[in-house]
């Protein structure tokens, strides 16, 4: 059995749930480019974890998510995708299917951030197909893992990003508040007050 069929056979994982704090990883784009998580965090950050690079349905996946990068560009949205396949694999690949998006090599060791995401699929040697939304904060606020004949589309991926949105609008919309331990404040300026007057 080839590693393509491999890959697609059912094997249960477990990714991390919701509101865990994502693993912190460095991986590598290119030989001389590396990208680590902690350097995209400050914005929505989604990963997108992979069997195989040529692999049918990742083409189509993959190529899906090109498709919508408008949609994650208008949420701030960082897209990044993670598969077992090195550097140089990855490159020609990109290139093949115009993907702009950063593709990151997690090889060698082989599969070490997906088994900290916990989708790696020993048998196979290769990630589950599993997508994670990270807020700004790095906490996961989606997580799936999905069959690998499954193509997850984009649409669990969006719905969450316009979440986080409607979220950070609501915060924003929020009076000032100071914490004082387990009491909190409310702080509003007064025009009444003198200048330099203590609140």
């Amino acid at each position: 059995m080839g590693p393509h069929e491999d890959a697609h056979e059912g094997r249960e994982v477990s990714p991390l749930p919701v509101g865990t704090s994502a693993p912190a990883f460095t991986l590598p784009q290119t030989p001389s480019v590396r990208v680590a998580l902690h350097g995209v965090l400050g914005q929505p950050v989604v990963l997108v974890f992979y069997p195989l690079d040529w692999e049918p349905l990742s083409c189509d996946q993959l190529v899906l998510y090109q498709q919508f990068a408008g949609e994650f560009v208008r949420h701030g949205a960082r897209l990044l995708g993670v598969s077992v396949d090195s550097v140089y694999c990855h490159t020609a690949f990109a290139r093949a299917l115009q993907l702009r998006f950063p593709l990151l090599a997690d090889f060698q060791p082989r599969g070490a951030v997906a088994r900290q995401y916990g989708i790696y699929r020993d048998g196979q040697g290769v990630s589950a197909r599993a997508l994670f939304v990270l807020d700004r904060q790095s906490r996961i606020r989606f997580s799936h893992a999905y069959p690998d004949f499954l193509n997850p589309g984009v649409d669990d991926l969006l719905t969450t990003l316009e979440a986080l949105a409607a979220e950070e609008a609501e915060a924003a919309k929020r009076p000032y508040e100071v914490s004082h331990g387990e009491d909190t404040e409310r702080v509003e300026a007064t025009e009444d007050m003198p200048h330099g007057g203590q609140l």
